[in-house]
């Protein structure tokens, strides 16, 4: 997954990109966690992981698969990866 001069928005008058100038290169076969306060982008990026952002601009390319997991926490007493891959 690769985003590369990428700039997002929610609204189609492309005045103020919630997602800004991003270039990242997400590897495959590695877990990634997002984290970041309130209003940081969090939603705005995984929205366009998930192509449901309505209107960017840039390149975000997205092979294979990625998984979404819900923001209210269930966490099980085992490893940190665990939680994540309920042990796949």
């Amino acid at each position: 997954m690769t985003f590369k001069k990428f700039n997002g928005y929610w609204k189609n008058d492309f005045t103020a990109p919630s997602l800004k100038n991003i270039n990242y290169q997400f590897k495959s076969g590695k877990i990634y966690g997002i984290t970041g306060k309130v209003g940081s982008g969090k939603s705005g990026l995984i929205g366009a992981i998930l192509n449901e952002i309505p209107y960017y601009s840039g390149i975000v390319a997205v092979e294979g698969k990625a998984v979404y997991v819900e923001q209210e926490p269930i966490v099980f007493s085992d490893t940190v990866k665990n939680n994540i891959i309920f042990g796949r």
